[in-house]
């Protein structure tokens, strides 16, 4: 398997996708280099190079998957059932949000059932939400779960309770504390 071939693989593959890709090659030329960002890389250096310009690259690439990073934690922690699918990752995060809203109610709806949903190993799903969204599995379920929850007590129709129970807690006591804990009030405070 040569590199582009490589490069699309990796690009294509969920499990993968989010992954930065340089492209060090020999092959100089506009059409080389289409070609290998047609297949996914984020960046096509011919060789010789110099390391300036690769750590450069190196770095920026670091930046702007720390600012997806940010974009994609505040979306889903402020807005989830208004993303825009703009990419492949958004696609699988607009995916992952599906299926947790539709097991809301389901107190067994775990992990592990969401790594079974979308086709990935649990460790996978792990290293891919925290790529994207720099929170856990868990974490990212939970907050979810909190954001419904507050647009569910701002209806004002349903008790905290209910709400609690309506997104999946079975113990208000420990829904009041994570919702304390996510947007510092207390949910009687959001009625």
């Amino acid at each position: 398997m040569d590199g582009l071939e490589l490069c699309r693989t990796l690009k294509t593959d969920p499990r993968t996708s989010h992954i930065p890709i340089i492209l060090l090659t020999a092959r100089s030329g506009n059409i080389h280099e289409v070609n290998g960002l047609k297949t996914g890389a984020e960046t096509y250096i011919t060789k010789p190079f110099s390391i300036n310009s690769l750590q450069l690259n190196i770095y920026n690439l670091l930046t702007l998957q720390a600012n997806m990073r940010r974009k994609f934690s505040q979306q889903i922690t402020l807005q989830p059932t208004n993303i825009l699918i703009e990419s492949a990752d958004e696609e699988f995060l607009n995916k992952i949000m599906g299926y947790i809203e539709a097991n809301f109610n389901n107190e067994d709806f775990s992990v592990n059932t969401l790594a079974a949903e979308v086709g990935m190993s649990t460790p996978i799903l792990y290293k891919k939400i925290k790529a994207l969204t720099d929170l856990t599995v868990n974490n990212f379920i939970k907050s979810v779960r909190l954001k419904r929850a507050a647009q569910l007590l701002k209806q004002d129709v349903y008790t905290v309770y209910e709400v609690a129970y309506m997104v999946g807690f079975s113990d208000s006591k420990y829904f009041s504390k994570e919702f304390a804990k996510q947007f510092g009030q207390t949910p009687q405070s959001t009625v």
